[in-house]
């Protein structure tokens, strides 16, 4: 979870792929703590997080830093090779 004065980073896109309402998450920063994430998927490539992947504490969305969500209505879209996963 941010803390007080960092900056968004703007100009990707994720992908949700999973979830762990147990997951805690700690911004070593300034020592905040959070528990229940979003496994994701980001578009900045393998290079980022954790082979592409990493995890999105619940707060972001409930706090409305994270915008513009979609959902896949449909099982066949997924296997489009449109969305890189």
């Amino acid at each position: 979870y941010p803390c007080p004065g960092e900056q968004a980073q703007w100009g990707h896109a994720i992908v949700a792929v999973g979830y762990d309402d147990e997951m805690k998450i700690k911004n070593l920063k300034c020592k905040k703590e959070t528990t229940g994430a979003l496994l994701i998927r980001n578009s900045w490539g393998w290079d980022w997080g954790d082979k592409g992947y990493g995890w999105l504490p619940y707060d972001y969305v409930l706090n409305e830093l994270a915008l513009d969500f979609w959902s896949l209505l449909e099982m066949k879209w997924v296997d489009t090779k449109q969305f890189g996963l």
